[in-house]
């Protein structure tokens, strides 16, 4: 509030402040909340835990944990499985070992990838058909997620694990393949194995979502189905629309979603694709790449791996344009002190002369004066 003084009182009066940026790294001493976020539910968590020193591979100081897990997926010159982080210093440790081992550490937690959170699992269920590769000696669903995830022989669409065979079977063919969009069903060759479960990528993961947004035309395709998970996976499968880019949904009276399928991509500044607001739609948008994270620090440290910092061209050449917008100002300055410093000597010097003009005048007539009288 702010006080609108008058006379006879003072009343408060509200005023509003824009924020002119969004910080992301305030350090907090303590965990807020360990699944919170869509970038931290692709994590486990570990609590009071830490790595050992000798499975770190870099060190990045002054982030946030949101940051650290974005580095940790972001990395390039390894496969980043882990990370620890310490909430009182920011301190983020990366590491390119599953943690078997770790130490205890307080106010630190270890998170793992968690593979499986991009699948949608379905208890009790099998496709027969054949496995397009089969992992024996697999019960553990994240190393079977990673497998399904990681494989560069084929696009994996789906895996089962089945207890009592102790088998991990990666499939191409995702559970929706030739499934009713409307009712939802699987798809109709499934069959029931109590000890078996089936997991099907979950392409919402692949699509950013945004409120009450529609793409203005390019209605290209469009088609009634059980939930927007069934829209991603026809989006992303191109079952419907060959080179699909980008889809709107809203759910009907009846309960099923309406899909709107095209391939413009608001995303791509160069299509210039116009969008319009409208409440009952989302648009959903391909998530072709994370948001970039600048650490304050980043240093390799461990056996494991190494990493030299890069300078960060943006920030140099913000501090050029600073530079040389502060030798303008200065410039400017002394040119302006010159001329004013030129102007005030010669109003000097014309005052001066004025001054002394008149005494002399002024000598002389007391003195032509004094003659007359005599």
């Amino acid at each position: 509030f702010f006080f609108n003084c008058t006379f006879l009182s003072c009343l408060p009066q509200p005023k509003t402040y824009i924020a002119t940026d969004i910080r992301d790294d305030i350090l907090r001493p303590t965990d807020p909340e360990s699944a919170s976020g869509s970038v931290m539910r692709k994590f486990k968590a570990m609590p009071n835990s830490k790595l050992v020193k000798a499975n770190v591979n870099i060190e990045h100081n002054g982030v946030s944990v949101t940051d650290c897990a974005l580095l940790c997926l972001q990395e390039n010159t390894f496969q980043c499985e882990t990370f620890d982080y310490q909430f009182s210093l920011g301190t983020c440790r990366l590491s390119s070992v599953y943690p078997k081992q770790t130490s205890a550490g307080v106010g630190i937690n270890v998170y793992t990838i968690l593979y499986s959170s991009e699948y949608t699992k379905y208890e009790a269920v099998l496709v027969p058909s054949q496995a397009d590769k089969t992992v024996s000696n697999t019960t553990s669903t994240e190393d079977c997620a990673k497998l399904c995830t990681e494989t560069a022989d084929f696009r994996c669409e789906a895996f089962e694990i089945c207890s009592n065979a102790k088998t991990c079977s990666l499939h191409k063919t995702h559970i929706f393949s030739g499934a009713s969009n409307i009712t939802g069903d699987a798809n109709s060759n499934t069959v029931r194995r109590p000890d078996c479960i089936h997991y099907s990528r979950d392409h919402l993961y692949d699509y950013i979502r945004r409120d009450h947004k529609r793409i203005t035309g390019h209605d290209e395709a469009q088609v009634e189905v059980a939930d927007v998970s069934r829209c991603a996976y026809l989006c992303a499968s191109g079952e419907v629309l060959p080179m699909c880019s980008s889809f709107e949904a809203t759910q009907l009276q009846e309960g099923n979603t309406k899909c709107v399928f095209s391939t413009a991509d608001p995303t791509n500044t160069a299509m210039k694709v116009p969008l319009e607001d409208t409440l009952p739609w989302a648009l959903y948008t391909r998530a072709n790449s994370l948001p970039i994270v600048n650490p304050t620090a980043h240093q390799g440290s461990g056996k494991h791996g190494s990493s030299t910092e890069k300078p960060d061209t943006n920030y140099c050449s913000e501090k050029s344009k600073g530079s040389n917008s502060e030798t303008s100002i200065r410039i400017g300055i002394a040119f302006g002190t010159l001329v004013l410093g030129v102007l005030l000597g010669a109003v000097i010097m014309l005052v001066g002369q004025r001054i002394i003009s008149r005494r002399y005048h002024n000598t002389e007539d007391l003195h032509g004066l004094s003659t007359w009288k005599r």
